[in-house]
């Protein structure tokens, strides 16, 4: 069998004689929260090249800079009191949804179940959206109960005197977005290849993310580039989509048919080897 480069963009867990192995390392001075995303598509979005045809490479590696990011925002606390309650929202349904602002449009932050109770402290111009204080912001490592939320007017009951409460909303605390609306990143990544089979044993790039578009006021759509120097692997181009407020992602647009090609080919070689071994030793016991 010949020799199979293959790139791909999803972690694939796969079992096979010869163990392969991600690391990363120096993602220094990097916030936390983006250090994990960029893991993930370092993991999930590098050019991976693997030897198929019975020499899987027995050690490979991923390493990165240090990050130059943009526009990374936290949670803006107001010093502007909560209002005293004078009126409660409870859900009417087994289960609603807890939004960051006033439409469905906006980030879910939590899920409530039925009978749960919350004080209001504003509504919408309309009245179908309900301002409801407070919960904890998933951002927030300390628990805190600071974050306010919206609640659609159809699926709850409100019990006290709504007169007092407006269409003018008190916030103390909104629930900014992770990522900006132009958000971009750079990293530098490297393969290596320990195996004396291995026809490329060191290759170093650049990976490049940049926002294409934001959909629905929630998804960032994002190019990821890889180049590789002096040819070493091959340049990909795939678009993925993160939720901005939270860094959720999005299945991707691209490379699922590469992942398959990869899938299948490994199972081949696998299953090829085993055959092998199988003849080999029916063999050595016929003697």
């Amino acid at each position: 069998m010949g020799t199979c480069v293959v790139g791909f963009c999803l972690t694939l867990r796969i079992e096979s004689p010869v163990a392969l192995r991600l690391r990363v390392v120096n993602m220094e001075n990097v916030p936390a929260l983006i250090r994990m995303k960029l893991r993930f598509w370092m993991v999930f979005c590098g050019i991976i090249l693997v030897i198929v045809s019975g020499c899987v490479p027995q050690y490979l590696a991923i390493t990165s800079s240090p990050l130059n990011s943009a526009g990374t925002a936290k949670p803006i606390p107001i010093s502007t009191p909560v209002p005293i309650p004078v009126a409660y929202a409870v859900l009417r349904t087994n289960g609603g949804n807890l939004r960051a602002g006033p439409g469905t449009n906006f980030p879910v932050v939590t899920v409530i179940k039925r009978g749960d109770t919350y004080p209001l402290i504003g509504r919408n111009e309309d009245g179908s959206w309900w301002q409801l204080c407070c919960v904890s912001d998933p951002k927030d490592a300390s628990g805190e109960e600071s974050l306010t939320v919206w609640i659609a007017d159809t699926i709850v009951k409100i019990e006290g005197n709504v007169g007092q409460i407006t269409g003018e909303v008190e916030q103390h605390h909104l629930m900014e977005p992770l990522f900006a609306n132009d958000f971009t990143a750079r990293w530098n990544v490297a393969y290596r290849c320990d195996s004396e089979r291995c026809e490329v044993a060191e290759c170093t790039g650049e990976v490049n993310a940049q926002v294409r578009s934001l959909r629905n006021n929630i998804w960032l759509e994002i190019d990821r580039n890889v180049s590789w120097l002096n040819n070493c692997g091959d340049d990909t181009l795939a678009q993925f989509q993160i939720q901005r407020y939270n860094g959720q992602d999005l299945e991707f647009r691209a490379c699922f048919g590469e992942k398959k090609q990869f899938e299948g080919r490994l199972k081949q070689a696998k299953t090829e080897s085993f055959a092998r071994e199988q003849a080999k030793s029916q063999k050595k016991s016929q003697n």
